[in-house]
C-alpha cells in the first residue's frame, strides 16, 4: 500500500477476535464511509496491529506492520514506519493487556519515538489503579494530542485520579451498528427460538462477567414463564481459554445441570458475526449484563444493546449507570440474584414495560451510531492534525 496522507490506527486487529480488534475494525470503516477531510485527496487508513506473543495472523493489506506485544524491537519498527509515512495523525486504541512491559510499558516507548500527533482512545480507566497501571496512563496521556473516553465517568477519573487537563480529554461514545427499532417476534425464528421468553448475553466469556448469577435468577423465574430460554452468546475470552481453558463454561453448565435447565440454558460458543449477533440481539426480549465489579468504564456489548433498542437488565458498573440511567434501562446490585430474579419476572410479564425501556435506550443509542462517532473521530483527528501543522 502506498503511503498518502491519512490515519494509522494502533490496536488489535480482525482476524483476531477480541472486542478492541472489532472496534478498531469498525472505526476505519466507518471513517472510511464517511471519507472526511484526511481521506479526501486520496488519503488512506493503514494498521499497526498488535498481535500475541510469538503469532502472527493473515491479515489484509490494510496492515501495514505487526507488533508482537512482548518485542521491543517491533514497536520501534512500527514507529520508524509511521514516522515515515504522510500520514496526518495516529489513533492508539489503548487496552490494559495487549502492550508488553509492566502495566503495558512498552507502548510509553513506542509513542517517545513517535513524531506524529497521537490521538488515544482510553478503553479502559481504573478508579483504583496499581501505581505502576496509573504512571503508564499518565504518560501515555502526556504523549498524546488528545485523548478519548467512552463515558463522562471515565473523563472524571482521567482529571480527578490521573491529573490529566479537561481540554485534552473528549468523550466520544463507542459506535454501535444503525439499525430500525424493530419488535422481536420476526427475528426469533432465524435463531430457532420461537415461542420462547428470550434472556440474552453476549460478549466474550469470562468469570467477571457474572453469568452464573443470572442463571440462578432465571431458575427462580422459570416457574412463572416456564417459556423463557437463556442464550448466552460468545467464546471464552481467549485470555481466559489459554490460562483456564474451558473451566469457567463448565462450571456454568454444571450449575444448569444441577438446577434442571437443559431446556431452558443455550450456550452459543463462537465469535458470531454482526449481522448473527445483531439477529440474537433483535430477538431478545431481555438483555442482561451481570457483571461482578464496578470498574467496567465501557462496554461495546452493552452500547450494541442500547442500539438495538433492548429492554435491559444490568448491575451498576460505571458505564452501564451511565447510558442506563433516566429510565433507559434497570439497575441490580451486584451479585444479587434474588433482585436480578424479580426484575425478570416483571419485564418478562409485562411487555408495555419492556417496549418503554427499549424505546427510551433506542432513543439514546441514536446518539452513538458509528455515522456519528466516526463524525466526531474525524473531526478531532482534523483539528489535531492541523495544530500539529501550525506548530
Amino acid at each position: 500500500m502506498a503511503s498518502s496522507p491519512g490515519l494509522f490506527i494502533v490496536s488489535t486487529y480482525p482476524p483476531r477476535q477480541c472486542g478492541l480488534a472489532t472496534f478498531a475494525y469498525d472505526l476505519a470503516s466507518a471513517l472510511a464511509e464517511g471519507r472526511g477531510e484526511l481521506l479526501r485527496e486520496g488519503g488512506s487508513i493503514s494498521l499497526v496491529a498488535m498481535c500475541e506473543r510469538q503469532r502472527r495472523r493473515l491479515y489484509g493489506n490494510e496492515v501495514r506492520a505487526v507488533v508482537r506485544g512482548s518485542r521491543p524491537d517491533d514497536y520501534v519498527a512500527a514507529a520508524d514506519l509511521i514516522n515515515g509515512s504522510s500520514a496526518d495523525v495516529v489513533s492508539l486504541q489503548h487496552e490494559y493487556g495487549i502492550f508488553g512491559g509492566r502495566a503495558g510499558r512498552h507502548v510509553v516507548h513506542f509513542l517517545e519515538r513517535l513524531a506524529k500527533p497521537v490521538v488515544t482512545t482510553l478503553h479502559t480507566v481504573l478508579a483504583e489503579p496499581k501505581p505502576k497501571q496509573r504512571d503508564v496512563l499518565v504518560e501515555v496521556c502526556a504523549h498524546s494530542a488528545a485523548v478519548v473516553v467512552q463515558a463522562e465517568k471515565a473523563a472524571a477519573f482521567l482529571a480527578d485520579i490521573y491529573g490529566v487537563r479537561d481540554e485534552k480529554v473528549h468523550v466520544i461514545h463507542h459506535g454501535t451498528p444503525d439499525v430500525p427499532f424493530a419488535d422481536a417476534a420476526p427475528f426469533k425464528k432465524a435463531v430457532n427460538v420461537e415461542g420462547r421468553k428470550v434472556v440474552l448475553t453476549f460478549g466474550l466469556i469470562s468469570p467477571r462477567k457474572g453469568i452464573q448469577v443470572a442463571v440462578r435468577a432465571l431458575a427462580d423465574v422459570l416457574p412463572q414463564f416456564p417459556e423463557s430460554l437463556y442464550v448466552i452468546l460468545g467464546a471464552t475470552h481467549p485470555t481466559i481459554k489459554k490460562r483456564y481453558g474451558e473451566a469457567y463454561r463448565a462450571s456454568l453448565q454444571k450449575a444448569v445441570d444441577r438446577l434442571g435447565m437443559h431446556d431452558h440454558v443455550r450456550f452459543v460458543n463462537s465469535f458470531v458475526s454482526l449481522d448473527e449477533l445483531l439477529t440474537y440481539l433483535r430477538a431478545a426480549d431481555v438483555y442482561v449484563t451481570p457483571y461482578l465489579n464496578e470498574d467496567q468504564i465501557s462496554s461495546g456489548t452493552l452500547a450494541y444493546a442500547v442500539a438495538c433498542g433492548k429492554a435491559i437488565i444490568s448491575t451498576p458498573y460505571w458505564y452501564a449507570r451511565e447510558l442506563l440511567g433516566a429510565d433507559r434501562g434497570i439497575l441490580v446490585p451486584f451479585r444479587d440474584w434474588r433482585t436480578l430474579a424479580f426484575w425478570l419476572a416483571e419485564l418478562l410479564a409485562h411487555d408495555g414495560a419492556r417496549r418503554y425501556l427499549g424505546r427510551r435506550a433506542y432513543r439514546f443509542g441514536r446518539r452513538m451510531t458509528w455515522p456519528r462517532s466516526a463524525a466526531a473521530y474525524e473531526r478531532l483527528f482534523r483539528d489535531v492534525a492541523r495544530g500539529a501543522s501550525a506548530a
